[in-house]
């Protein structure tokens, strides 16, 4: 196996590294950029574009002395470096001032000392010239050891004067036209204007005049400094509690609150307001994810850059050196701060050894190692991004450079194993809000038994070029284009088997994912991988016989254009191109041996995303629900029949022997025929309130379907029954009051079963309900086995109940089995042919014995797991995904556990979910971030 053109993937990241200078600067409101005259301004131009004086105080006149407090938040929000929101402070008068967060930050930073002030900042006090040299000196780390001052009253500085002359070399101190400091004459807003305005110019010669600017709609509301001193917490959903105060009043649900880089979110937060609810000492504002479109009504980035990729952290095992390339004219534009001297561009030398996997198995054993090095010559990357009104006009991505790899893959393989391991992380530097982070990793895969060990290399350059253009159509339509590829490289690649005693497949090589992000909102992703497959078997003689192929994927999504890939290698690059190499002493392959089918990608559709399960109709059509609320029929080969975006659709449909269709919508929910037509003339809506709960079921005729009351209502849960015609026959209360929540419906027979707020209940065909199971923390779907045992989890206890369908009320189940961890909405136990119960959890399936009721075996799959499936031979069907790594599969198991074969996806826009549908002929349709179907050849066999 080898590496192959790891410098495409390596270098595709590195466009990255427009956000690494420390001139990407974005702004808010409504203005452009200050101009670069070469002169200073006589006015506070920089002050207001960029966002950085109060709007409560207006026209300021520029001779007003600037105050403590108010210098330093200036200073700390120009900086944008992350707030530390903490209520506690040394200073003696500070207690209540909304300026603590800044101020706070500074003491933090050691940009001041409380002890220099006696502990008592004075925040109104205007701040001299002199302290604000040393301000400037500390917080640009200027390091100056020389005290010796240029000024005719330098005696008047006593202390700090190494820190003056450095604020004064660097053009931040004026002297007046007599020649005097005057240290302690106060800074006016003037002053604090030119010192700003020299911070913009020098930032922006660091990028070489690159542009990175953007423009807030007006949706967005910059949060203020009483925002921020009256700020608790943000939790990870994005709940922002805040202390009760009358500012926050005016707040109203669909405002997108900007706020500024925090301790612990550095890139800032863009966070949309859903609900605002009122405590009695506080206020707790719910959010959710803006759109791109909700945020920015401009955009820009323009860069052409040669780069170095200095913010790499290694793993374990991996060290690089930096080597200077010896042509002098070339030269990166990658500075330290404020410093003129140029970096000459450098090759990097990448060495390792490096486990990337220790296995033990039941009755097997695995390990692998990777060690050798590649060496990386400084890429030259260009991007350009111009978005304006929802429209990306043009995006464009350019990069060329150089690398080689020498790299030996050994180590001992048993049965099937796969596995990305994590290489190293490229956290770039944070300005303006803009963030970006490159994951590396490996992925390895092997299927077979014995001894491996390769040698591989690699010299390639590369020059690839993608660009993408939006317009509207004569509808009024925004289209993309994009133009042809460009990829003019150079490639020599060696692959040496070094030993033979290994038969099977493996596949080794490098995955890459990227994102950019500004206030944390994704603004470009890219999904890359490359490596080699190879294979080995014996032929008719005995002996050993190899060939591989080696692979490549590069694709970049902007997020200004919903959900769509572009990629940046021609679309017929990765076609079947298995380089044969002779069997060992016998001169040619065995053209005769077959290669054992793997499982392939059918078809994929492009969706925003398809969030649960897909249903096949009476005449083998699919029909589901993707993640905007559009409602989709397909034929078996992935074409589109029919779609419907209004209203907003939510879940599974249900759909009949007969050809009916039942979906739940935003307005209630209706009946279609296969056509997408409807069948009802209004769709069917329910007093308790929301349906987008839990999946609905048919028993005989009636449709069940569970409600459950929204928070604003107090209506509790309910499950009803609508006729065929649209007309409800019956409501059977489970909770009279509150916002329960509720699971999707199980029928069995002539019984329902349905958990809500935790408890177990069982519902009879005339609405009747019986509580079974009461208050034990339930959650998710139960199943019915044969027997009529109910099985349900609780995700909080970790644990499957086995409970009785007869006896009402139990305080406890028959019995129940303690697992590992489970998920609170999508773990479901499933029954098996055979009768044993199988649980989707973290990082692995369990399956329970309901005859000894212990576990019986578990199967090690990804993090996320989903709803298992089975085939008429009682195999079950795994899918799963690592957010973390971007690798999903499909793993197939017998109904003695034994794994018989896997289909393993890796990047964002591959990843795979559940629960998978099994269409027949070895299709299985999974979705997922896209919607997929994957055939599978002879599993049986």
């Amino acid at each position: 196996m080898k590496f192959v053109k790891i410098s495409t993937i390596f270098m595709s990241c590195l466009f990255l590294l427009l956000l690494l200078t420390d001139g990407a600067l974005a702004k808010g409101g409504n203005h452009g950029p200050p101009s670069d005259k070469g002169e200073e301004t006589t006015d506070l131009t920089v002050l207001e574009e960029k966002g950085l004086l109060e709007s409560s105080t207006p026209n300021i006149n520029e001779d007003k002395p600037v105050s403590r407090e108010e210098y330093v938040k200036i200073w700390v929000k120009a900086s944008n470096l992350p707030l530390i929101i903490d209520k506690e402070t040394t200073f003696k008068d500070l207690k209540n001032a909304y300026s603590l967060p800044y101020i706070n930050t500074a003491v933090h930073h050691q940009w001041i000392f409380p002890k220099e002030f006696n502990f008592k900042f004075q925040p109104e006090k205007p701040i001299t010239k002199y302290e604000s040299a040393v301000f400037i000196a500390r917080l640009l780390d200027f390091n100056e050891s020389i005290e010796e001052l240029p000024f005719k009253d330098e005696n008047k500085v006593k202390g700090n004067r190494s820190l003056v002359r450095a604020s004064f070399d660097a053009g931040y101190v004026a002297l007046h036209k007599n020649g005097k400091f005057q240290p302690n004459k106060p800074v006016t807003y003037q002053m604090l204007n030119d010192q700003i305005e020299k911070l913009t110019k020098d930032l922006n010669r660091e990028i070489d005049d690159g542009v990175a600017d953007v423009t807030y709609t007006d949706a967005v509301k910059i949060v203020q400094d009483r925002f921020l001193y009256h700020l608790i917490k943000i939790t990870p959903k994005g709940d922002v509690h805040l202390k009760k105060d009358e500012a926050f009043a005016d707040f109203e649900e669909g405002e997108i609150l900007s706020i500024p880089p925090l301790e612990n979110y550095p890139e800032g937060l863009s966070l949309k307001i859903s609900r605002i609810e009122e405590k009695q000492d506080s206020l707790i504002i719910q959010t959710e994810e803006p759109k791109l479109e909700e945020v920015f009504s401009e955009l820009n980035l323009d860069f052409e850059k040669s780069v170095q990729p200095e913010d790499l952290v290694l793993e374990e095992g991996i060290e690089v050196e930096m080597i200077p390339i010896e042509e002098p004219n070339q030269t990166a534009s990658l500075q330290s701060f404020l410093s003129e001297t140029e970096f000459s561009l450098k090759k990097y030398l990448f060495t390792f050894d490096k486990s990337l996997l220790e296995y033990e198995g039941d009755d097997s054993l695995a390990s692998l190692r990777l060690d050798g090095e590649f060496l990386l010559e400084g890429p030259t990357l260009s991007v350009k991004v111009d978005y304006s009104n929802i429209l990306l006009k043009e995006g464009s991505i350019s990069l060329s450079g150089k690398q080689n790899a020498s790299l030996r893959l050994r180590g001992d393989v048993a049965a099937d194993y796969e596995r990305s391991i994590k290489l190293a992380t490229i956290k770039l530097p944070v300005k303006n809000a803009f963030s970006a982070e490159v994951v590396l990793s490996m992925k390895i895969t092997a299927s077979g038994e014995g001894y491996v060990e390769v040698k591989l290399v690699e010299d390639a350059t590369i020059n690839a070029e993608v660009q993408i253009f939006g317009y509207k159509n004569k509808e009024g339509h925004i289209e993309y284009a994009k133009s042809d590829v460009g990829l003019g490289e150079s490639l020599k690649t060696e692959i040496k088997p070094i030993n033979y005693d290994f038969t099977g497949r493996a596949t080794a090589g490098p995955t890459l994912d990227l994102d950019i992000k500004y206030n944390q909102l994704g603004l470009v992703s890219s999904e890359n991988s490359a490596g080699v497959e190879g294979r080995i078997w014996r032929n008719e003689a005995g002996e050993p016989c190899f060939k591989y192929r080696d692979y490549i994927t590069s694709e970049i999504v902007w997020k200004f254009i919903v959900y769509e890939e572009f990629s940046i290698i021609p679309e017929d690059y990765n076609e079947d191109n298995w380089s044969k190499r002779s069997c060992l002493n016998t001169g040619d392959p065995d053209e005769d041996q077959e290669d054992p089918v793997e499982p392939e990608l059918f078809w994929k559709k492009t969706e925003i995303g398809v969030p649960s399960e897909v249903k096949i109709g009476p005449e083998g059509n699919l029909y589901y629900t993707e993640s905007g609320g559009t409602f989709v029929s397909l034929t078996p080969a992935g074409e589109q029949r029919w779609e419907r975006k209004r209203p907003i659709f939510y879940r599974s449909p249900v759909v009949t022997e007969v050809g009916e269709i039942f979906a739940q919508n935003s307005e209630g929910v209706m009946a279609y025929d296969l056509d997408g037509e409807p069948l009802w003339t209004s769709p069917v809506t329910f007093e308790v309130g929301r349906i987008n709960s839990g999946h609905m079921a048919m028993m005989d005729d009636l449709l069940i379907v569970p409600v459950t009351s929204a928070f604003w209502e107090d209506r509790g849960s309910s499950v009803y029954a609508v006729t065929k015609d649209g007309d409800i026959a019956w409501e059977a209360n489970l909770l009279p009051e509150g916002d329960p929540s509720i699971s999707s419906v199980e029928v069995s027979g002539d019984q329902i079963f349905i958990v809500s707020e935790g408890s177990l209940y069982k519902i009879n065909a005339q609405g009747e309900v019986e509580t079974l199971l009461k208050d034990h923390y339930l959650s998710g779907k139960p199943a019915v086995a044969e027997d009529g045992t109910v099985y349900v989890i609780s995700s909080l206890r970790y644990k499957l109940y086995a409970v009785s369908p007869e006896t009402q009320n139990n305080e406890e189940p028959l019995w129940s089995v303690s697992t590992d961890y489970l998920f609170s909405n999508d773990t479901e136990p499933r029954v098996s042919p055979k009768g044993e119960i199988y649980l989707n959890g973290a990082n692995k399936i369990t399956i329970v014995n309901p005859k000894t009721k212990q576990i019986e075996a578990s199967y090690g799959v990804e993090y996320k797991t989903f709803p298992v499936m089975f085939d008429d031979a009682g195999n079950s069907y795994v899918a799963s995904s690592d957010s973390m790594t971007d690798t999903s599969s499909i793993v197939v198991f017998d109904n003695e556990h034994k794994r018989l074969i896997s289909y393993v996806s890796e990047g964002v826009k591959g990843r795979l979910g559940g629960p998978l549908t099994l269409a027949g002929d070895g299709v299985v349709y999974s979705p997922g971030i896209n919607l997929f179907a994957v055939k599978f050849y002879d599993i049986n066999d």
